[in-house]
C-alpha cells in the first residue's frame, strides 16, 4: 500500500493538468467530474512492476477515491499533507553517466558530438524522472526482496513502461525496444536490483561481452609489457656497453 501510495503521489502532480491533483485532495474540484479521465491519466505514467496493468488500475481507482472522494476538513488538509510529504525531490546523480553511455549507444543524424551530448544530457535527466516515478523508493525497497523471477517480470515491464513513456528522436521502435532494454538495465544496476533479472541467454551474452573486453585490454597490458621489456632491455645493454666502454678506459689508464 505504501509503495502504491507513494507512486500515485509522486506520479499525479506530473500526470495531470497543473495544480488539479492538489485540487482533488482538498476537494476544490469535485472527484465525480473528472474520474475517468484522472484514473486512465495516472495509470498511464504508474508502473508497479509487480503487478499486471489490470489490476495496477483498479488499484489506482482505490486510491484516487481514497484520497480524493467526500474529504472536507481536516482529512482534506491531512491528504494534503500526506501528498506533499510523499513528493520527494528525484536523484539525478547518474545523469552524466547515463548520457555517456546514451551517446556511446545512439547516433544522431546532422548533429555534432557536442550537440548529440547535450541532448542525451536532457534526455537521460527525463529518464531518470521517468524511472523513479514509475519506481518510487518504496517500491525499489520491495524489489530488493523479490525473488529473481518476479525480478525478471518488473524488468520487461519496465521496458515497455520506459518505451512507452519516452520517444528517442529519429528511432525506429525495434531500435528503442534495443536502447531501453539497455537504458532499464542501467538504472537496475545503479540502484541495485539487477541481481537476476536476465535471463541465462542475456547473461550469456554479457559474459561473451566481458570476455571480449578482457581479451583486448589482455593484448594492450601484453604489448605494454612487451614494449617496457624491449626499452628496459635496450637500456641494460646500453649501460653495459657504456660500463665497459668505462672500464676500458680506466684500465688503459
Amino acid at each position: 500500500i505504501k509503495m502504491a501510495l507513494t507512486a500515485f503521489c509522486k506520479a499525479g502532480p506530473r500526470a495531470l493538468p497543473e495544480g488539479l491533483f492538489m485540487q482533488l485532495v482538498t476537494n476544490e474540484v469535485e472527484w465525480d467530474d473528472v474520474n475517468e479521465e484522472v484514473v486512465r491519466e495516472l495509470n498511464a505514467v504508474i508502473c508497479i512492476p509487480i503487478i499486471s496493468r489490470e489490476i495496477q488500475e483498479q488499484v489506482i481507482n482505490s486510491l484516487c477515491i481514497v484520497m480524493f472522494k467526500g474529504a472536507k476538513g481536516q482529512m482534506a488538509m491531512e491528504r494534503k499533507l500526506i501528498g506533499k510529504a510523499l513528493q520527494a525531490s528525484l536523484n539525478k546523480d547518474s545523469d552524466d553517466d547515463l548520457a555517456a553511455m546514451l551517446n556511446g549507444m545512439i547516433d544522431i543524424p546532422l548533429m555534432s558530438e557536442e550537440q548529440e551530448q547535450e541532448l542525451f544530457l536532457k534526455l537521460s535527466r527525463s529518464i531518470m524522472n521517468t524511472f523513479e516515478t514509475l519506481v518510487p523508493e518504496p517500491m525499489r525497497e520491495i524489489l530488493t526482496n523479490t525473488s529473481p523471477e518476479e525480478l525478471r517480470e518488473a524488468r520487461l515491464n519496465l521496458i515497455d513502461r520506459m518505451n512507452e513513456a519516452i520517444d528517442i528522436p529519429f528511432k525506429s521502435e525495434k531500435e528503442e525496444e534495443e536502447y531501453f532494454t539497455a537504458i532499464v538495465d542501467f538504472l537496475l544496476t545503479r540502484y541495485g536490483l539487477d541481481k537476476g533479472t536476465k535471463l541465462p541467454e542475456e547473461q550469456l551474452v554479457d559474459v561473451e561481452n566481458e570476455l571480449d573486453v578482457v581479451a583486448v585490454e589482455y593484448e594492450v597490458s601484453e604489448n605494454i609489457y612487451r614494449n617496457s621489456m624491449e626499452e628496459l632491455d635496450a637500456k641494460k645493454k646500453s649501460l653495459e656497453a657504456r660500463k665497459a666502454e668505462l672500464e676500458a678506459m680506466i684500465s688503459s689508464e
